[in-house]
């Protein structure tokens, strides 16, 4: 329950402050007794949105109230709401509005407000979360590290495309072959870099590996800890998303845990996706291709469904029923889940 009271206290603290040009996602986050890197991540888990969102929506809010029902100039009205010029001031403005602040004077449309938040706890407990408490020894990660700046959020647009480049460079199948440690998978690892730099943190791209330091890699020592795990099962990045919003609105409040302010892992296992599973039209034998030799074969890959879902029996059996009349010819499944339904066609 403290991070819900705490994450309030911020709240409050923005709207006391929210005219002050010294206003910053910092001090937001000492008055919830946060590291900045923490109460960004929990900020936006729970109400769906970056807390620098939050300040510029209320501050942009305020100011259409101002200049509808009162008759200070468009520059005071600027110089009011934390900005520079008049023209930043119109340019973010029109980004939130979709009009020019004379024109929001002259109610030529419909404004869009930022009302202002009360977090509320919400326990349904309809959907069960599955869990373990567990308490692990330190342990070594070793892969690429990047250092993020908390100002202005840049770390939040800045990680996805880590990923992206990790994913597109072969990074990520190099550290799949490095992982020999306990866990099992590549992991994303949060790490509050606050006492070092200020405004900072630090986030890995790694695998779980015992050994001396690898060549092009970096190690980190994970500290010994007591870790809640939490399985995440669904098509992703919302699955995810997800999971980590029922984590800090469900289950913090109501299983008498508090976060230690340690690291955060994510853990991403091997997918059916390394390979499609291939039957020939005329010999009926099944391999496992990569996508392109399946195009050098002279097939055409089209996938009828992605992401992992359940398969109900009668969704099953009338895949298997398409399957006898060639409709489709392979369905990838894992553990009674199915990843992808692939349609193959001479080319």
């Amino acid at each position: 329950m403290s991070w819900i009271v705490s994450l309030q206290k911020a709240i409050d603290y923005i709207e006391e402050h929210l005219l002050e040009d010294d206003l910053s996602i910092g001090k937001a986050a000492e008055a919830a007794n946060s590291s900045v890197f923490h109460f960004q991540r929990t900020f936006a888990i729970l109400t769906d949105m970056p807390a620098g969102e939050y300040i510029r929506g209320r501050r942009l809010t305020l100011a259409a109230q101002d200049l509808v029902c009162t008759d200070l100039k468009v520059i005071d009205l600027a110089y009011k709401y934390g900005y520079d010029t008049p023209e930043a001031f119109t340019k973010a403005f029109r980004r939130q509005h979709g009009m020019t602040p004379t024109e929001a004077r002259n109610f030529s449309g419909k404004l869009k407000s930022y009302n202002r938040l009360v977090i509320q706890v919400s326990l349904k407990g309809a959907e069960q979360m599955q869990y373990a408490i567990v308490e692990k020894e330190a342990f070594q990660v070793a892969g690429i590290k990047k250092e993020f700046s908390l100002v202005n959020e840049e770390n939040l647009a800045g990680i996805p495309k880590l990923w992206d480049e990790v994913n597109s460079n072969g990074t990520s199948g190099k550290l799949f072959k490095l992982n020999n440690g306990d866990i099992k998978g590549i992991l994303g690892v949060c790490v509050d870099n606050r006492s070092q730099k200020p405004d900072s943190m630090d986030y890995w791209i790694a695998a779980s590996f015992k050994g001396d330091e690898p060549d092009s890699f970096e190690c980190l020592e994970v500290p010994a800890s007591k870790w809640a795990v939490f399985e995440v099962h669904g098509a992703m990045p919302h699955a995810m998303q997800n999971t980590w919003k029922k984590i800090f609105s469900e289950w913090f409040p109501s299983s008498g845990y508090e976060h230690a302010d340690a690291p955060e892992l994510e853990v991403y296992t091997a997918g059916v996706q390394s390979g499609l599973l291939f039957r020939d039209l005329d010999s009926g034998k099944i391999t496992i291709k990569k996508p392109a030799d399946a195009r050098s074969a002279g097939f055409f890959i089209y996938t009828f469904f992605f992401g992992i879902f359940p398969i109900p029996s009668s969704f099953a059996s009338f895949c298997r029923a398409l399957i006898r009349l060639k409709v489709i010819k392979a369905i990838i499944t894992e553990k009674g889940r199915a990843a992808a339904i692939i349609v193959f066609c001479r080319a």
